[in-house]
Protein backbone atom coordinates (compact mmCIF):
# COMPACT_ATOMS: atom_id res chain seq x y z
CA UNK A 1 0.00 0.00 0.00
CA UNK A 2 2.72 2.22 0.70
CA UNK A 3 3.78 3.02 -2.84
CA UNK A 4 0.21 3.49 -4.32
CA UNK A 5 -0.11 6.23 -1.32
CA UNK A 6 3.40 7.74 -2.19
CA UNK A 7 2.35 8.07 -5.82
CA UNK A 8 -1.01 9.82 -4.92
CA UNK A 9 0.12 12.17 -1.55
CA UNK A 10 3.35 13.11 -3.76
CA UNK A 11 2.28 14.51 -7.30
CA UNK A 12 -0.48 12.40 -8.03
CA UNK A 13 -3.64 13.53 -6.03
CA UNK A 14 -5.43 15.64 -8.65
CA UNK A 15 -5.05 12.54 -11.34
CA UNK A 16 -6.69 10.39 -8.64
CA UNK A 17 -9.08 13.32 -7.58
CA UNK A 18 -9.96 13.27 -11.28
CA UNK A 19 -10.49 9.59 -11.42
CA UNK A 20 -12.87 9.70 -8.22
CA UNK A 21 -14.90 12.12 -9.90
CA UNK A 22 -15.41 11.02 -12.92
CA UNK A 23 -16.94 7.32 -11.39
CA UNK A 24 -18.80 9.55 -9.08
CA UNK A 25 -16.89 9.36 -5.44
CA UNK A 26 -17.39 13.12 -4.43
CA UNK A 27 -15.98 15.30 -2.46
CA UNK A 28 -13.16 13.87 -4.77
CA UNK A 29 -10.02 16.01 -3.52
CA UNK A 30 -11.31 15.06 0.23
CA UNK A 31 -11.30 11.04 -0.34
CA UNK A 32 -8.07 11.34 -2.83
CA UNK A 33 -6.00 13.19 -0.28
CA UNK A 34 -7.83 10.78 2.35
CA UNK A 35 -6.78 7.25 0.20
CA UNK A 36 -3.34 9.01 -0.15
CA UNK A 37 -2.51 9.27 3.36
CA UNK A 38 -4.14 6.31 4.93
CA UNK A 39 -2.57 4.35 1.98
CA UNK A 40 1.22 5.70 2.80
CA UNK A 41 0.71 6.48 6.48
CA UNK A 42 -1.48 3.37 7.21
CA UNK A 43 0.73 1.39 5.08
CA UNK A 44 4.33 2.32 7.22
CA UNK A 45 2.39 2.13 10.53
CA UNK A 46 1.03 -1.44 9.39
CA UNK A 47 4.67 -2.35 8.11
CA UNK A 48 6.23 -1.45 11.54
CA UNK A 49 3.36 -2.77 13.79
CA UNK A 50 1.90 0.78 15.07
CA UNK A 51 -1.84 1.30 15.35
CA UNK A 52 -2.60 -2.01 13.35
CA UNK A 53 -6.23 -2.49 13.98
CA UNK A 54 -7.01 1.43 13.01
CA UNK A 55 -5.18 1.03 9.84
CA UNK A 56 -6.12 -2.04 8.71
CA UNK A 57 -9.48 -1.16 9.25
CA UNK A 58 -9.18 1.60 6.57
CA UNK A 59 -6.98 0.30 4.80
CA UNK A 60 -10.00 -2.79 4.14
CA UNK A 61 -12.73 -0.05 3.86
CA UNK A 62 -10.17 1.51 0.92
CA UNK A 63 -10.12 -1.96 -0.72
CA UNK A 64 -13.66 -2.88 -0.45
CA UNK A 65 -14.51 0.49 -2.04
CA UNK A 66 -11.99 -0.01 -4.82
CA UNK A 67 -13.12 -4.07 -5.46
CA UNK A 68 -16.60 -3.46 -5.60
CA UNK A 69 -17.83 0.03 -6.28
CA UNK A 70 -14.77 0.02 -9.00
CA UNK A 71 -14.06 -3.55 -10.51
CA UNK A 72 -16.83 -5.20 -10.40
CA UNK A 73 -19.24 -2.14 -11.38
CA UNK A 74 -17.05 -2.04 -14.36
CA UNK A 75 -17.07 -6.09 -15.19
CA UNK A 76 -20.84 -5.65 -14.69
CA UNK A 77 -21.18 -2.97 -17.30
CA UNK A 78 -18.80 -4.78 -20.03
CA UNK A 79 -20.61 -8.01 -19.16
CA UNK A 80 -23.92 -6.46 -19.76
CA UNK A 81 -23.83 -3.89 -22.53
CA UNK A 82 -20.48 -5.40 -24.41
CA UNK A 83 -21.64 -9.04 -24.43
CA UNK A 84 -25.16 -9.84 -23.72
CA UNK A 85 -26.11 -7.06 -25.81
CA UNK A 86 -23.97 -7.47 -28.86
CA UNK A 87 -24.30 -11.27 -28.71
CA UNK A 88 -27.70 -12.36 -27.51
CA UNK A 89 -27.51 -15.63 -28.96
CA UNK A 90 -24.69 -16.55 -27.06
CA UNK A 91 -26.88 -16.38 -23.82
CA UNK A 92 -29.86 -16.64 -24.94
CA UNK A 93 -29.62 -20.34 -26.90
CA UNK A 94 -30.81 -18.58 -30.27
CA UNK A 95 -29.94 -19.65 -33.08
Amino acid sequence: MIPHGYGKVFGGIDRTANFFSSIGIEPAIFFAWYVGIVEFAGGICVALGFLTRFFSVQLIGILFVATFFVLISDYLYRFLVTELYHDKSKYLNLR
